[in-house]
């Protein structure tokens, strides 16, 4: 009994430990362009992890620079038509 203990214990603490990971803030993500590609590209794949803190950081930084860029200047209409 002993041992089921011990394994349970050890896959219970395993589970919690494993689902913690660094979170970044938005402005973050906007000044880290490879991370936030990568980030969004992730979470584009996984449809439940959309829900995620961090998902939905890496995708509001995404569409401010799209909408404001870097500056945080209007961008030209015509500008947020072209396709990256």
């Amino acid at each position: 009994m002993k041992k089921y203990t011990y394994s349970a214990l050890f896959l219970i603490s395993a589970t919690l430990l494993s689902g913690c990971k660094p979170e970044h803030d938005k402005d973050w993500y906007k000044s880290h362009d490879k991370e936030r590609t990568e980030k969004v590209a992730e979470c584009k794949k996984q449809a439940e992890q959309n829900q995620d803190s961090d998902c939905k950081n890496a995708m509001d930084a995404k569409v401010e620079i799209n909408l404001y860029g870097r500056e945080g200047k209007t961008k030209d209409p015509a500008e947020l038509l072209k396709v990256q």
